[in-house]
């Protein structure tokens, strides 16, 4: 069963099986849809990272480059990418976190999109991702249905 579990992780490119963990951060090098992804964490009790700060950013998007930088693009790039909990589900447009963060005192919270992004393409892109391979963990919104290859939680 183990060297079955072992060609299983190899196939599918999983490096860190039980996650890679720095302080509140875990990154996981698993391909899955948002909604799924903010599941995983859900069932670890924790919820999809909320990035505060630009120093946040930088930790996460170190983090997920570490942990998910051997995953291979298929998509010129736009995959290479991690599943945050910012997301637009509820209403097009209105960006919540899913751990119910909703910025500081005066409701404002930090954002660091590519320019162009959130652009919500063919209206199915509600979740949020940070991108390890464009301009120092830049965001993008992406497409609802599709995986990206990995995906951080946080310890709130």
């Amino acid at each position: 069963v183990e060297n079955r579990l072992a060609l299983w992780r190899r196939k599918h490119k999983i490096k860190y099986p039980n996650g890679n963990k720095i302080g509140k951060y875990t990154a996981y090098d698993t391909s899955m849809s948002w909604r799924d992804a903010e599941k995983s964490c859900q069932s670890k009790g924790q919820h999809l990272v909320t990035i505060k700060n630009i120093n946040e950013n930088h930790e996460v998007k170190n983090l997920a480059k570490q942990t998910c930088g051997h995953v291979k693009s298929v998509m010129a790039g736009w995959d290479l990418c991690a599943w945050i909990g910012l997301n637009d589900f509820a209403k097009e447009g209105e960006l919540v976190w899913s751990s119910g963060y909703s910025g500081n005192a005066d409701g404002i919270f930090f954002k660091n999109f590519l320019p162009g992004e959130p652009n919500n393409v063919n209206n199915q892109e509600d979740g949020m991702a940070i991108c390890w391979n464009m301009d120092e963990g830049k965001w993008i919104d992406f497409s609802n249905n599709a995986p990206l290859p990995c995906l951080v939680c946080e310890l709130q």
